[in-house]
């Protein structure tokens, strides 16, 4: 677990705040949003047998916790952060779907999450590009409403 919150919680949160200094704005309005998705997602696959995190021995939802209120928002604001200085496209979306699969798939050949029931990374893969669509509709809504 300790390899988990580093590298899946702390080195990310570092990363955005010290190193790439995104805009707190986008932070605030997108990460948020974005661990509820995320944790939303994690249990779904997690309720249906389909994947657990390490530590195994430990509820799955609760050792998922660094990467749902880690990574995930920090890759989604990055997300945003381009989104917004780089005009829409597909390609975003696709581009942090890819890289947020070989992030995962890093962590399954580290053995930190094992899939079960046939699910595979290409089912992990839909997962993201759904998981990064929504959180582009709710930056659409945010822009609508003038808040980013």
């Amino acid at each position: 677990m300790l390899f988990t919150t580093l590298f899946a919680f702390i080195v990310p949160w570092a990363i955005i705040l010290f190193v790439l200094k995104i805009d707190v704005k986008i932070i605030v309005l997108i990460a948020p949003i974005t661990a509820v998705l995320t944790f939303t997602l994690d249990a779904w696959t997690i309720l249906y047998g389909f994947a657990s995190v390490y530590p195994f021995s430990m509820e799955s939802n609760f050792a998922s916790l660094p990467m749902a209120l880690g990574v995930m928002p920090v890759c989604a604001s990055i997300f945003i952060h381009f989104v917004r200085r780089h005009a829409y496209s597909l390609a975003w979306i696709l581009g942090f779907t890819l890289f947020s699969t070989l992030l995962e798939w890093f962590f399954v050949t580290l053995d930190l999450i094992r899939y079960y029931n046939n699910w595979n990374i290409g089912w992990t893969a839909v997962e993201y590009v759904t998981g990064y669509s929504g959180v582009y509709g709710y930056y659409r809504v945010l822009k609508k409403l003038n808040l980013l």
